[in-house]
């Protein structure tokens, strides 16, 4: 409801009290020269009865003014009624129970894979763990870690390994040549054991210069001395039967070759005896001494590779590992959270946009009520303004078509304040809606 609804309202049942005109005013004068003509009224009598009638019709529009206004007052504190109605018990319990169901999710979701849940507090424990064990090494040493060549270390092996394949592999031919794909299956499987051969080597030697005395770096000296003890044999067995190998091509010349194939598989060649008893050229002295060098060659590369301390890498792996693990958990679990706050807010969100609109729709109404109740005593005012005026234009008609030159008591009994306490009071038994009574009236009454 507005200004424009109330204006129709009054325009409606009001029109005739809203604009005084001045054929309105000739009108209500020539009435009163008529009855002024006709002596009315008498010089005793102690009411006009035109004002009567004029204050009867006023009160009667006046009292549909009223019903049409307090209908419409009544609607609107309905619907105001309603929209508080809507915005307490829909929009904020149902908010109440959006933010109640997001604290249960949310707790639920951190007992779950949060921070209260069994598996990230062992992570966590596990982490602390390492890392003052990490801490307990580093203070008890007083020196950081020390490696080296961490990231390439294992491809520096690993190209160790490839590089034993074409070494040895015609180590092998004399036995599988009708398979060359074993052979060089085993020329790898040989070049991995010389290459865990070297980092172990160098490992042991490694953490041997961690102890003072040597007694105790007997154990890591001892390991060595038997990986010397295994890889050194079993490289000039590969270098021997590569001598005898290509000893048998040679001979191919003065024989055919598959019948020396037949006869070393059949004879000597299956003996490991008749093969180390070939005596070393130069190509199995090569042989040899490349397979030494890249034995040499990869434990020298683990011995700069290692820490001398034989659990210090191993427990800042381990601190890096339960950190970087505890790290992914948290991070699932922000994920997760966040993914789950942003649903719920966005509900809240539309709760909040709902509740804001019932808010500006209960304002526009409470607006428009105090406009109504403004209103009436406006139109009230109006009404005895108009009803003054034409008071005073049949007062002064009929005093000028009067012949008798009487000016009856009566037709000067009126006032403004006079009809508007008037008018109120015919409203008292009608619907006061959205009324103060204590408008701004200077109560007055009439005369007689």
């Amino acid at each position: 409801m507005s200004d424009h609804r109330l204006q129709q309202i009054a325009n409606a049942t009001l029109a005739g009290y809203l604009r005084y005109s001045s054929g309105d005013r000739r009108a209500d004068e020539a009435t009163g020269r008529k009855h002024g003509m006709a002596g009315e009224p008498k010089a005793g009598d102690r009411e006009c009865l035109y004002y009567i009638g004029l204050l009867g019709q006023a009160k009667a529009a006046l009292a549909a003014y009223e019903r049409d206004r307090a209908e419409l007052v009544v609607t609107k504190e309905r619907q105001a009624e309603e929209l508080s109605r809507e915005g307490d018990e829909n929009y904020q319990k149902r908010k109440a129970a959006v933010l109640e169901e997001r604290a249960s999710a949310l707790a639920e979701l951190d007992k779950t894979i949060g921070p209260r849940s069994t598996q990230m507090q062992n992570a966590a424990d596990q982490h602390a763990q390492a890392r003052g064990r990490a801490a307990q090494i580093e203070a008890d040493l007083g020196r950081p870690l020390r490696t080296s060549m961490v990231p390439v270390y294992p491809f520096v092996l690993l190209l160790i390994a490839i590089a034993e394949i074409p070494i040895n592999r015609l180590a092998f031919e004399l036995f599988f040549q009708e398979a060359p794909v074993v052979s060089l299956f085993l020329s790898f499987a040989v070049g991995l054991l010389l290459a865990f051969f070297a980092h172990q080597a160098g490992l042991w030697l490694r953490q041997a210069t961690s102890h003072k005395t040597l007694g105790s770096q007997l154990g890591h000296l001892a390991g060595v001395a038997l990986i010397i003890a295994i890889a050194v044999p079993l490289i000039y067995f590969i270098a021997a039967m590569r001598q005898h190998y290509l000893a048998l091509i040679e001979a191919e010349a003065a024989s055919d070759f598959g019948t020396l194939l037949r006869q070393g598989l059949e004879g000597g060649l299956s003996s490991a005896r008749e093969v180390l008893s070939v005596e070393l050229s130069g190509p199995g002295w090569t042989l040899l001494v490349l397979n030494m060098a890249l034995l040499i060659v990869g434990a020298i590369v683990s011995f700069v590779r290692h820490d001398p301390h034989p659990d210090y890498e191993a427990a800042v792996t381990r601190a890096t590992r339960t950190e970087r693990r505890l790290t992914k958990m948290r991070s699932a679990y922000e994920r997760q959270e966040a993914k789950l706050s942003r649903r719920y807010d966005e509900r809240i969100s539309t709760l909040d946009r709902q509740l804001v609109r019932v808010d500006n729709e209960l304002a526009v109404i409470r607006r428009a009520l105090e406009q109504a109740a403004a209103h009436r005593p406006a139109m009230i005012r109006a009404v005895a303004t108009t009803l003054v005026e034409r008071f005073g234009a049949y007062r002064l008609g009929n005093r000028l078509g009067r012949q008798d030159d009487q000016s009856p008591a009566c037709l000067d009994d009126f006032s403004e304040p006079a009809i508007v306490q008037a008018l109120r009071r015919s409203l008292e038994d009608a619907p006061m809606a959205g009324v103060d009574d204590a408008d701004n009236v200077v109560g007055m009454r009439p005369a007689g």
